[in-house]
This record gives C-alpha cells, sequence and structure tokens, in this order.
C-alpha cells in the first residue's frame, strides 16, 4: 500500500515538475510580449501630449490634444459608433449560439431549418 502511494507522490511530483518546465520555457516569449506591449503604451500615452509630427516635430503642448478632440463633434459620433459596435459582437455570438443550437437539437420544426439553413451552402 505504501508503494502505491509512494508511486502516485512521484507522477504528481513528476507532473510538477513537468508543469513548471511548461511556464518556465513560454517565460522568456511572454517577457518580450508584455514587454514590447507595455513599451507600445506608454510611447503612445506619452506623444499624445505631444503635436507630434511622425518625424521630427516633438513639442509638449499639455491636454491640448484632448481638448481639441472633445471639442470636435466627429469625436462623439465614432464615439457612439464604437458603442454600437460593442453591443452588436455578443449579440452576433449569441444568435449565432442559438442557431447552432436549433441546428444541432431535434426541435420543432428542426429538418426545415437545417434546410433552410443549409441549402445556400449546398448550392453554391
Amino acid at each position: 500500500m505504501t508503494a502505491a502511494k509512494t508511486g502516485a507522490g512521484k507522477r504528481s511530483v513528476i507532473q510538477k515538475r513537468k508543469e513548471r518546465q511548461g511556464a518556465l520555457s513560454v517565460l522568456p516569449a511572454m517577457v518580450v510580449i508584455v514587454a514590447i506591449q507595455a513599451y507600445s503604451i506608454i510611447t503612445v500615452f506619452s506623444k499624445s501630449f505631444t503635436n507630434w509630427d511622425g518625424l521630427f516635430k516633438n513639442d509638449f503642448i499639455g491636454l491640448r490634444n484632448y481638448a481639441e478632440l472633445i471639442t470636435q463633434g466627429q469625436f462623439w459620433t465614432l464615439l457612439l459608433n464604437n458603442f454600437f459596435f460593442l453591443l452588436y459582437i455578443p449579440v452576433t455570438l449569441l444568435l449565432g449560439l442559438m442557431v447552432a443550437l436549433l441546428l444541432y437539437q431535434e426541435c420543432a420544426g428542426w429538418k426545415f431549418f437545417r434546410a433552410v439553413i443549409c441549402l445556400p451552402q449546398m448550392l453554391s
């Protein structure tokens, strides 16, 4: 009985070693990815306080860019469009899930529904 326990204990030690080895093998790539993303975010945030022209001009102007952005009417339209897009994604995912469930389950009218959904794909 003790041999079974030690065998199970060795297996868990080996499993832990494999998990640690897997995590350590991914760690360098994750550090590089996080560093690149952090650098990009910090650079963009710092450039937003300047009148940088993309090449040479890089004068600090403070919050003037943000004040100009908020006073433009186009900004609010674009923000509203982004809000609608944010709502559109979960709705379409839920509708797609419902269609998949209707195709999978045999509910009332399931043969007709499968034919209507699959017929265009079969004909093309």
